[in-house]
């Protein structure tokens, strides 16, 4: 859709709100993000959120366990601290891509695409 210079949409979702992850699901966004930044980086909440986002339904009369809506995590650190465990972590979740804060240099930018990789 980005390639194609579509519009996206999307929101930040708390993950304290499993309400907020279900609407989320059947929004129509194209993307949805948990806050971690400025709330508790909570694995356990950052899952039980992605299972919220699975929509049901959808899985069934598309024949995918492809989530409605990309998910993204901000996570909490920024990247000067250059944190890998907390990215690998938040990866192992389920989220479909990184919202780094506050990257400052290409070298900052070097870091946080290397650390968004798998081996």
């Amino acid at each position: 859709m980005l390639m194609k210079g579509d519009v996206l949409f999307g929101s930040a979702v708390p993950l304290s709100s499993k309400n907020a992850a279900k609407r989320a699901a059947t929004s129509g966004w194209d993307f949805a993000w948990f806050e971690m930044e400025h709330s508790g980086f909570e694995l356990t909440e950052l899952e039980e959120s992605m299972q919220f986002l699975l929509d049901r339904r959808q899985i069934l009369s598309q024949g995918s366990l492809a989530r409605p809506v990309v998910p993204l995590v901000r996570i909490p650190s920024n990247g000067r601290e250059l944190n890998q465990w907390i990215v690998k972590q938040a990866m192992d979740q389920g989220v479909y891509g990184i919202l780094f804060p506050h990257i400052n240099t290409v070298e900052e930018a070097r870091h946080a695409m290397q650390y968004s990789r798998y081996a």
